[in-house]
């Protein structure tokens, strides 16, 4: 759990549309291959979708980066780690992003560990009032946490070609 609040299905549905032609966010959805059926009972070509990782460019070079991954018999498996990383190499590459910050609820202990000590994020600032940890990765550090993905292609989605439930 990042430190965002809920959100009603419109509310839900309202965010979406707008992503698609806001050039400040990114979205990736994350998929489980283990994961056949997706919530509405339909068989998931690629996998069933488990979560997903948004970027939100507040600067030219700065982003902010949240993940979120709802399949609770998917958490604990690297997707998460698996998913931000592979935003943060889009992020770099595509981008031109050369910081990061996550803002994180200071409930949330297994996403301070992922981003602190698994990703080299460092704490920033806390907020008492809102009860969350901001953390923060330069490039360097970035780097560094993208040594883990090995050789990533990164290929267009044309939506022509969408695939069909």
């Amino acid at each position: 759990m990042t430190a965002s609040e809920p959100l009603s299905l419109e509310e839900e549905y309202a965010m979406q549309a707008t992503w698609a032609v806001d050039e400040t966010k990114c979205t990736f959805i994350v998929l489980d291959s283990d994961t056949r059926i997706n919530r509405v009972g339909r068989s998931a070509a690629f996998g069933g979708m488990i979560g997903d990782v948004n970027l939100y460019s507040t600067s030219r070079t700065t982003s902010e980066i949240e993940i979120m991954i709802a399949e609770e018999s998917a958490r604990g498996q690297r997707h998460g780690l698996t998913a931000l990383l592979l935003m943060m190499h889009y992020a770099t590459t595509q981008l031109g992003t050369t910081e990061f910050f996550a803002k994180v609820s200071d409930k949330n202990e297994a996403s301070l560990a992922l981003f602190r000590r698994t990703l080299g994020f460092v704490v920033a600032e806390r907020s008492e009032f809102f009860k969350e940890t901001t953390l923060v990765a330069s490039l360097e550090i970035v780097k560094k946490a993208l040594e883990r993905l090995g050789e990533v292609t990164v290929e267009e989605f044309d939506d022509e070609e969408k695939v069909q439930p």
